[in-house]
């Protein structure tokens, strides 16, 4: 997975059990926000993004379930980020917690802040238009990354995963 490639890459070997923790925490909150409207899920698969669950399509179902399905991982890495914080447990598992948080809401359809911006976009009178607007917003992201790139090399690993995250959208 990406994450296990950047911890590799950036050599925080003693930091992956945190990681593991927070990515635990972060894909138990889907899972039990998707029990709670009663969703159940289909699959499970594991890509390079990370972990990408397909629960079962219901119409009928309001707009904030989805929301909510999509969030909870996030609004869980905050929560765990904030009770490690204020425990006096700074330590890597909660600035992994975080930036697990601040990864998943970025704009690319692969991670939870894509796939929430898709499925307020679904079904608009102007569906076409908003994704093209989300879409200069991912490739704007991905150019900022690349021009920062030019300043400091310590945003090679969040610009290579950027352009992996824009490709996938673009498939």
């Amino acid at each position: 997975m990406l994450f296990n490639s950047l911890l590799f890459l950036t050599e925080a070997r003693s930091s992956a059990a945190g990681f593991y923790a927070a990515a635990a925490v972060h894909e138990t909150a889907h899972i039990l926000t998707a029990a709670v409207f009663g969703q159940k899920l289909l699959a499970v698969d594991f890509r390079g993004t990370g972990i990408v669950m397909e629960p079962e399509k219901n119409a009928a179902a309001p707009l904030w379930h989805g929301a909510a399905v999509l969030m909870s991982g996030p609004v869980a890495n905050v929560l765990l980020w904030g009770l490690l914080s204020s425990a006096g447990a700074c330590g890597s598992t909660a600035e992994i917690s975080l930036m697990l948080c601040l990864y998943n809401i970025l704009p690319y359809r692969q991670l939870d802040g894509g796939a929430l911006l898709s499925l307020i976009a679904c079904g608009r009178v102007h569906e076409r238009e908003i994704e093209t607007v989300f879409m200069l917003i991912r490739i704007t992201i991905t150019a900022a990354l690349f021009t920062a790139l030019f300043f400091d090399r310590q945003f090679f690993i969040p610009f290579a995963a950027s352009i992996l995250l824009l490709f996938g959208d673009m498939s």
